[in-house]
């Protein structure tokens, strides 16, 4: 089957880290994966609990300023999963 003759699949044309109600979680991950990379002259090391662990309070500094509360994220939220997976993969 050709690429033209697929059906069209809105979720094939677009990456999990893009998909539109993770725009301003992903807007943050990349912000501090550039800012882990300042401090640290490296990206998180892959599958790395301790880098992630960093990741994930340099995010939470960052989500402060987009109001996305993350004083309210628990070890189970959607965003922590989010931020640490990110981190494991980037």
């Amino acid at each position: 089957m050709l690429t033209n003759e697929a059906p069209l699949d809105a979720n094939l044309a677009v990456a999990d880290f893009e998909k539109m109600l993770n725009n301003q979680l992903s807007h943050v991950a990349f912000e501090a994966a550039d800012s882990f990379r300042k401090k640290n002259n490296r990206l998180p090391g892959p599958w790395n609990k301790q880098d992630a662990e960093e990741f994930l309070a340099l995010s939470k500094d960052i989500s402060k300023r987009f109001d996305l509360k993350p004083d309210d994220w628990t070890l189970e939220s959607y965003e922590t999963k989010f931020f640490y997976l990110f981190s494991f993969t980037c």
